[in-house]
């Protein structure tokens, strides 16, 4: 083999290994929004079904219980939910490859009934997905396609015939910025939306959003924002044009948000929400207003373990009910128990046994 051919050789072995600018994948840790090397997470939820009655003993029920298991990066390996009586609902296990893209996905009801399965395959500008009443009957199958910069940019779904059931395209812009949702097939056999477009300020924002539809008519969505990135007005406007929904918003130099005005198709003042923080940020207060008269307030107190005491307030001013969330958090700053309390009586238990790697 000559040089040249050893040239050609080594670019399309590189092409073809070459995937997309893939994002940093979140993890599930992370997309739960917990810290550290969580290893299992159970989620238990119990109600006081007994709070509204003239007694001070709670009478709690178990209304719900989740249980997560994570490998060693972060992601679920096992999801386990239950039924009210304690006994195991569902399980869905995953699998992984080196990459910690989920390649397999099984649903099994208890004790060792396999239901469905999801099998993923990855390329370098594509994945497969294929869903499969258990063992190997195929229900649908489903084609992602990724541009350089790891956005979805086509997507094609096939019934268990492999017929072709939708199939849409997505544009972008220089700066990355979607341009266009374009559907070429819809599963809505009569659907007629067309197509949406979107367009974005210098600064990136999305200023203008129009739903194409087959007769030719569109709606459109208009943004505006302030210097700093805050959006200030939003108006909806319907497929003939006329004004549908307009609301406006005004925020503090921290840009908390201080009042939200929401206007009726005629223009007209409908609702507003007013709010109140303390130098923490943090809300105190918050006020409905239904066109000129108070529609109900609440009113925000924290301790200094950040545990709330909200009273919420009539059009009168008068106070009406006071709810109080005492939380509890461990050594990694992740919450492991929650207190609600409504007019003195415990309503709900929400309790998060985390285990952690060592």
């Amino acid at each position: 083999m000559n040089a040249l051919n050893l040239l050609m050789l080594f670019l399309l072995l590189s092409v073809a290994g070459c995937g997309p600018d893939m994002p940093k994948k979140q993890t599930d840790v992370e997309r739960l929004r917990l810290n550290g090397a969580v290893k299992s997470y159970l989620e238990t939820i119990q109600r006081n079904s007994n709070y509204i009655r003239d007694t001070t003993e709670p009478v709690l029920k178990e209304v719900h219980r989740e249980y997560l298991l994570f490998n060693t990066h972060g992601n679920i390996t096992e999801k386990k939910s239950f039924k009210w009586n304690g006994e195991p609902h569902r399980i869905w296990m995953s699998i992984y490859d080196n990459d910690q893209n989920e390649i397999e996905l099984i649903e099994i009801k208890p004790p060792h009934d396999t239901l469905k399965r999801w099998i993923r395959t990855y390329n370098a500008y594509e994945v497969e997905s294929i869903e499969m009443k258990y063992p190997n009957d195929t229900l649908k199958r489903r084609i992602e396609r990724y541009d350089a910069n790891g956005n979805e940019v086509e997507s094609l779904t096939y019934d268990h015939k492999d017929s072709l059931l939708s199939h849409t395209r997505v544009t972008f812009d220089g700066s990355n910025n979607k341009t266009a949702y374009i559907y070429i097939k819809s599963e809505k056999e009569k659907d007629p939306l067309l197509k949406v477009t979107y367009e974005y300020d210098n600064n990136g924002n999305r200023i203008k959003t129009t739903r194409h539809y087959a007769d030719k008519s569109k709606a459109e969505w208009f943004t505006e924002y302030d210097s700093v990135g805050n959006e200030i007005e939003w108006r909806v406007y319907d497929r003939k044009g006329k004004l549908k929904r307009r609301d406006t918003y005004v925020y503090d130099e921290n840009s908390n948000l201080l009042e939200e005005r929401l206007f009726t198709s005629d223009n007209v003042l409908e609702t507003m929400g007013v709010s109140e923080y303390d130098k923490e940020g943090r809300e105190i207060k918050f006020t409905e207003y239904l066109y000129d008269s108070i529609r109900s307030s609440e009113i925000k107190e924290y301790d200094e373990l950040g545990n709330v005491t909200i009273t919420y307030l009539n059009r009168k001013g008068e106070p009406r009910s006071r709810t109080q969330i005492i939380s509890e958090f461990d050594e990694n700053e992740n919450l492991i128990k929650e207190l609600e309390y409504k007019n003195g009586k415990l309503i709900a238990i929400k309790e998060y046994k985390i285990e952690y790697y060592q």
